[in-house]
Order: structure tokens, then C-alpha cells, then sequence
């Protein structure tokens, strides 16, 4: 039994890695080419809630595919940091919750929660790079 629960408690971390769901995504119509800081991340989104920003609604297809990309990246806690050039502000609703998120070539990042899922598989770095550059029109 004692073995049972040390092995229950090693596994622990791992069983809920990358374990969210979307249920809808939205990115924010705001396409400016800059980089960002956390804190005028958060400055922006702010913004957008302000002046009521339109929003882009993600296909099912595409959040299908941001839940596969979730589940297999590795997620760190977020810390300050910059953003690089162009980022994705995006809304998520997850049951009943909403949450802010940037989606950038590489990373994506919760900032409701402040978790960084770090994209390692190429093939989905270039598919968040279509992504970013089909909704950006570029």
C-alpha cells in the first residue's frame, strides 16, 4: 500500500500536464507588429476589454488543434518576460472560465493562470505559424 502512494505522488505532476480543454477561442482583431512585456500584455487586454475589441472566432478544427498542441507542450509558470513580434491576444473559455492568452510561434501562454506551454514539436511550431500568420492576414 505505502508503494502504491509514494507511486500515486511521483506520478501526480505528470497526469495533469497540459490537461486543459478549450471550448471556444477568439482572437482579438488588434494586429499591431511589435513585441510586448507581460505587463503591457496585461496593459492590452485591459484595452480591449474597454473598448470592446472585435473578436476573430477559432474554427473548431483550429481549437481541436491548440488542445493537441496544449497536451503535449511543456508547461513552466510564467514569469516576466518579453513577448516576440506579433503575438496572438486570444480569449479562451474553458467551462465557465475565461482566460487571456498570447499564442506566439513558439510559446503559448496563460496569463489568467500564468503558466508558459512551451512548443517542442516542429510540426507544431509551423502550424502555429500558419495559424498566426492566416488570422494576421500576412
Amino acid at each position: 500500500m505505502r508503494t502504491l502512494i509514494i507511486l500515486f505522488i511521483m506520478l501526480l505532476p505528470f497526469t495533469s500536464k497540459g490537461q486543459i480543454e478549450i471550448d471556444s477561442l477568439s482572437v482579438y482583431k488588434y494586429f499591431e507588429k511589435k513585441g510586448y512585456t507581460t505587463a503591457g500584455v496585461a496593459s492590452q487586454f485591459r484595452d480591449f476589454e474597454k473598448k470592446e475589441m472585435e473578436l476573430i472566432e477559432m474554427t473548431p478544427i483550429e481549437i481541436n488543434q491548440i488542445n493537441q498542441i496544449l497536451k503535449l507542450a511543456k508547461i513552466k509558470k510564467h514569469r516576466q518576460t518579453k513577448f516576440g513580434i506579433s503575438p496572438l491576444f486570444c480569449k479562451a473559455v474553458i467551462g465557465e472560465k475565461k482566460i487571456d492568452f498570447i499564442i506566439g510561434k513558439n510559446i503559448i501562454v496563460d496569463l489568467t493562470n500564468y503558466q508558459n506551454y512551451l512548443i517542442k514539436n516542429e510540426e507544431d511550431r509551423l502550424w502555429l505559424e500558419a495559424l498566426i500568420e492566416k488570422i494576421r492576414g500576412d
